[in-house]
């Protein structure tokens, strides 16, 4: 790396000067990449994913493996940088060589046109496989004893760059997009799989080629007897996603759907008489009022009725109707909405974390299997950083884990990606190399030293 000596002298301290200089040992503003990859050893995601890359190069001209490009992309969107061209700025940074299994004081990282190449080497089968080698991964990490499983359904807009291959005009959100869609676990907040889909998808497109299959996976492959939910936006109200589920529930038992409804002037009829007691109660207390109920409705285009929970709801602005379509008959409406339906809502913040906090929406490819390929990597980032923040969590509950060291645990076990980055992983470290070993040595005065080295050996 070019050494650059240059001293600058600034005044603004009035008892004496300033002077900056950049002339130490081997520094590195990244040395949370470290923690990174303690999740990847005890995680295993990027390799499995490594080992699904097709590699026609020479093998006698390899210089980076897949592996130890999988590595650096992921460790570098983490640490965020989440651009192939921020790469050649960090080629030599002994962290990330570090990490990458790449000698410190010899060899450097993959550049940007290296990892371009490397980005649009997998097919659109190749893809497929990787989504369904996310969700492998997931369902080997939940617990054996784990019973319930919620799975909520969503899909987000990435805005489109250029000519891309599949990017179309999307009408619901007004403008040239990509529509993926996406997959998280309801009650840890885990992200199980990514899909990419052109920007003219309908909500529903390809869900019922993912959730049956992924249904019998669990029933299979966790437990026969666990209770699996599907929570969606009123979006994915598709007769076949119902009929679909209900089979499933009719062959395996207990699986269930809460699926947000679209009013009609059916509905809305049928939930009159809870709107009437709604109206009453707003201008008796002026305050906002809620009525629940449910009843059974049949579309025209369903073969059977089905139950719908209604919200019958008044504030000052006025009536506001919300319908849940289920197949829970015999659970109480309120229950089943508030509870049940409404945890959902909090999948818009794990988007939030996947598209803000891991810049999960920047796929400039032009092919569209290399940013399916891209979302897959960005994918492997939102794991490992979960995977620490749950560290985090586990760490703030041990009985031996000292109260100052525990309130920041549960402080970061409750904070964005982007807070977690900022606040634990973005610390510097002097790297120096012996015969024997790798020593990074970071500041005296870091207040999150403690953390970081409680969760590090955590991790071990």
């Amino acid at each position: 790396m070019t050494q650059c000596n240059t001293k600058t002298r600034v005044h603004f301290q009035p008892k004496f000067p300033i002077d900056i200089e950049f002339s130490a040992d081997d520094i590195s503003s990244d040395g949370g990449a470290i923690l990174l990859r303690q999740a990847e050893e005890r995680l295993g995601v990027c390799e499995s994913i490594a080992q699904m890359i097709p590699d026609k190069r020479a093998p006698n001209k390899i210089v980076h493996s897949r592996r130890e490009q999988v590595l650096q992309r992921v460790l570098q969107i983490a640490m965020g940088y989440e651009d192939q061209n921020d790469a050649n700025w960090l080629r030599d940074d002994p962290i990330f060589k570090a990490v990458c299994d790449v000698e410190i004081d010899e060899g450097r990282l993959s550049s940007q046109p290296t990892l371009s190449r490397f980005e649009n080497a997998p097919t659109d089968i190749d893809v497929t496989k990787m989504q369904w080698m996310l969700i492998f991964t997931w369902l080997s990490s939940l617990d054996e004893d784990r019973r319930e499983i919620t799975i909520d359904v969503d899909s987000s807009a990435f805005e489109g760059h250029g000519d891309q291959d599949q990017l179309s005009f999307c009408g619901f959100f007004k403008g040239h997009k990509l529509h993926p869609l996406l997959l998280f676990d309801g009650e840890t907040g885990q992200l199980i799989t990514v899909i990419l889909r052109p920007g003219n998808a309908h909500d529903a497109a390809g869900i019922n080629d993912w959730i049956p299959n992924l249904i019998t996976l669990l029933k299979v492959g966790h437990r026969r007897d666990c209770s699996i939910v599907i929570r969606a936006d009123g979006g994915f109200a598709t007769p076949r996603l119902y009929q679909e589920l209900e089979a499933l529930d009719q062959t395996w038992g207990q699986v269930g759907y809460l699926i947000g409804f679209r009013k009609n002037a059916v509905v809305n009829e049928l939930l009159e008489p809870a709107m009437k007691i709604a109206r009453q109660r707003h201008k008796t207390t002026t305050k906002k009022a809620r009525v629940f109920c449910d009843f059974r409705y049949q579309a025209k285009s369903w073969k059977t009725a089905r139950t719908i929970i209604g919200k019958a709801e008044v504030t000052d602005k006025g009536d506001n109707p919300r319908y849940v379509v289920t197949n829970f008959a015999e659970v109480s409406p309120r229950i089943a909405y508030e509870v049940g339906y409404c945890g959902r809502g909090r999948c818009e913040q794990w988007i939030g974390e996947y598209k803000n906090g891991l810049f999960g929406d920047r796929i400039s490819c032009h092919e569209f299997a290399a940013n399916g390929f891209r979302m897959i990597l960005h994918s492997l980032a939102y794991r490992l950083m979960f995977y620490i923040r749950d560290r985090l969590f586990h760490q703030a509950n041990q009985e031996d884990t000292p109260v100052e060291v525990a309130e920041k645990c549960r402080y970061f076990a409750r904070a964005t990606f982007a807070t977690l980055r900022l606040r634990l992983l973005k610390t510097a470290f002097i790297v120096r190399r012996s015969v024997r070993r790798l020593f990074l040595q970071g500041a005296r005065s870091f207040p999150m030293a403690d953390v970081f080295h409680h969760v590090a050996r955590a991790m071990r």
